[in-house]
């Protein structure tokens, strides 16, 4: 089982009716089981529990002796358990003494009444196993992006994805305006999963999380929903009753053979990222132009390398003569080289602003004024993409 840390528990439902009571430092522990403790202290056996086990019980074993309390919780801690669910059948509360011991080992201890201990294990589980499809499949993703495989391959690698996925694909990436933790973006995942399990009359579609978005491939054998892919999409995502507006939107807008699919991701992974760096809601594959040659260099080791050459020797000279060279070559390229509306923006002198762009130039060697600001907008470009996936 993979692991996650025992705080993420208490976004589930049913942990919405535990209480903490002592070892809060220890939230940041991770799980990798759920055990149950009720005859072991008994037979003062703990050797079936194990670090990150989190452990429920009802103290059954110490209805007519308070003692094994405080005795099984020091064997368990022992052992680096994550945490201590107790049931209130028999305690409503805890001898102080085991509080100390909690607080102490930074081992968090629960108390719940009206859940059943079979049911905080499945839903533990199902948490576990839901995280272990989320990465494997960006793993999967990830791979297939990277990999130069044959459309053959490509093939027999998408049904190891996924065996549901249709002979004809199109597909969206989700990127999200505003950036969020990964908790955040699993619960997400998981509100998209939920609304296709309540809405079984949806296309067929494939869901995951990649980097800092999601992707989604609509899927057929036959016949599509709609003949333009756009439009299928577009359906499939008003669907999922999600906020666009808080989302950049890559629309891969025309239909594939599966064997193409990682072509068919990567543009619509493109176009999303293009949608960010241009401030566009929306934006379709076909409508890329100029993007298709350059979102390549994003994964070009060479150009990367000299785009990291170029951005240092001017954040070098920043550093060393106290200037903001790469400041004003944003802000023109934002201003469409529009000197005057970038030194209102800056508050700084015309003469400034060309001085600074006469220094630029220099330091890049670039010949012409075409080129140096077809230079600087790739270079602004490969910055932005830095900061996206």
């Amino acid at each position: 089982m993979s692991m996650i840390q025992l705080s993420e528990l208490l976004h589930l439902n049913i942990f919405e009716r535990f209480n903490l009571i002592a070892g809060e430092d220890g939230l940041t522990k991770t799980i990798s089981n759920v055990v149950i403790l009720e005859y072991e202290s008994i037979e003062n056996n703990y050797n079936d529990f194990n670090k990150g086990d989190f452990v429920l019980t009802s103290l059954f074993f110490a209805k007519d002796q308070t003692d094994y309390i405080y005795d099984a919780f020091l064997h368990l801690m022992e052992r680096d358990i994550s945490g201590i669910g107790v049931k209130t059948v028999y305690f409503q509360e805890l001898p102080p003494a085991c509080i100390r011991l909690a607080d102490e080992k930074s081992i968090p201890i629960f108390l719940f009444s009206d859940v059943y201990m079979e049911d905080v294990v499945i839903n533990v589980y199902d948490y576990i196993k839901s995280k272990q499809r989320y990465y494997y499949h960006e793993e999967k993703i990830q791979k297939l992006l990277n990999s130069a495989f044959t459309p053959t391959e490509v093939l027999a690698y998408a049904k190891e994805l996924s065996t549901d996925l249709g002979t004809n694909i199109a597909s969206f990436y989700l990127l999200r305006k505003e950036s969020e933790g990964e908790n955040q973006i699993f619960r997400t995942f998981n509100q998209l999963q939920y609304q296709r399990g309540k809405n079984p009359t949806l296309p067929p579609f494939f869901l995951a999380k990649y980097k800092k978005g999601f992707l989604i491939i609509y899927y057929y054998d036959r016949t599509p929903i709609y003949p333009q892919a756009d439009k299928a999409l577009s359906y499939l995502l008003n669907s999922l009753y999600l906020d666009r507006e808080q989302y950049y939107t890559g629309i891969c807008d025309s239909y594939h053979p599966l064997e193409q699919l990682d072509l068919c991701i990567r543009k619509s992974i493109y176009s999303a990222l293009t949608a960010r760096f241009t401030g566009v809601p929306e934006m379709l594959s076909s409508a890329l132009g100029l993007y298709h040659f350059l979102l390549p260099l994003t994964e070009n080791k060479s150009a990367l390398e000299y785009y990291h050459t170029l951005m240092d020797k001017l954040i070098r000279y920043d550093t060393e003569n106290h200037s903001d060279l790469t400041g004003t070559l944003r802000t023109l390229n934002r201003c469409n080289w529009d000197i005057k509306a970038a030194s209102l923006e800056m508050f700084q002198h015309q003469n400034t602003i060309r001085y600074r762009l006469s220094k630029a130039k220099t330091l890049l060697n670039t010949p012409s004024d075409s080129l140096f600001t077809q230079l600087i907008n790739t270079l602004l470009f490969l910055e932005e993409w830095q900061f996206v996936i």
